[in-house]
């Protein structure tokens, strides 16, 4: 059961460093770059779209990593009910 209850920060992590690498990626330069630029060609990567486009992804699955843990391993403000069902040890060591 405990590795049940880190998946979910498991695959946020994966997500976030995956666009992370996305990010470095979308700043290289095409691989004759230089040839094109050496014969006076303007080149538009398109670099700024994809740079934007995976840290929106990346911040948003590192900013619900802290959610998914207070959910899984301390008190979910959302789930009063259900954390009322558990027994008293359990709720004094979420807490």
């Amino acid at each position: 059961m405990h590795a049940e209850l880190w998946a979910g920060v498991e695959l946020k992590w994966n997500n976030a460093e995956f666009h992370f690498e996305r990010m470095g990626k979308s700043l290289e330069p095409p691989k004759d770059y230089a040839i094109y630029e050496a014969h006076g060609n303007i080149i538009d990567t398109g670099w700024e779209r994809a740079l934007y486009a995976h840290l929106d992804a990346f911040l948003s699955a590192t900013r619900s990593i802290p959610e998914i843990l207070q959910c899984c391993f301390g008190v979910d403000r959302h789930l009063k009910r259900w954390f009322g069902t558990l027994n008293t040890a359990e709720q004094s060591r979420r807490g």
